[in-house]
């Protein structure tokens, strides 16, 4: 079995990884084809996919790690 990839973390290191339908560039991070967080001036911002804005289960699971390691939670972009 392989080991599971915190793409979150590596997000937050500004790293490139994907594993588990996530994947970073760093810079961005998606959770499957969704920003689910940028970078902007430095600073790790997370979209708060959850509740009234999920789309899934596993994306909602994404967006808790995401925001774990964020320096700021902001709701989603408009048509997002």
């Amino acid at each position: 079995m392989g080991r599971k990839v915190d793409v979150a973390g590596l997000w937050r290191a500004g790293q490139v990884g994907s594993g588990n339908n996530m994947m970073t560039d760093g810079r961005t991070i998606w959770s499957y084809a969704l920003v689910i967080g940028v970078t902007e001036e430095g600073r790790k911002v997370a979209f708060d996919y959850r509740g009234k804005n999920s789309y899934s289960v596993t994306t909602s699971r994404h967006v808790c790690r995401t925001e774990e390691v964020a320096d700021e939670i902001r709701p989603p972009p408009q048509g997002g």
